[in-house]
């Protein structure tokens, strides 16, 4: 089993002005990052990162936004996780992501 690779920032997104200003965040400040495209990737190829954003709002279709939330928390126990949710998302499923 191959050792699991550490990143300062990970990011699971789609969204290619997403994934450009968090590739200029990282090299801004130094950080090594890590980018899938989608949950699967992500879960196919976890690595530990001390933080973690998600965008939620595209995957709405395949996966509720708490349920991404809760993948995330399972595979990568020790990140900050940070989700990118919609501004529809009710108030008792928001306090749960």
């Amino acid at each position: 089993m191959a050792a699991i690779q550490t990143f300062d920032f990970g990011v699971i997104t789609s969204q290619p002005a997403l994934v450009a200003r968090c590739e200029f965040i990282s090299k801004e400040f130094s950080f090594s990052l890590k980018i899938w495209k989608n949950l699967e990737d992500f879960m196919a190829e976890p690595a530990e990162c001390r933080a973690l954003m998600a965008s939620c709002v595209e995957a709405e279709g395949l996966y509720q936004p708490a349920e991404f939330a809760q993948c995330l928390r399972f595979h990568a126990p020790s990140s900050f996780v940070i989700c990118i949710v919609s501004r529809s998302l009710k108030k008792d499923v928001a306090v749960f992501v």
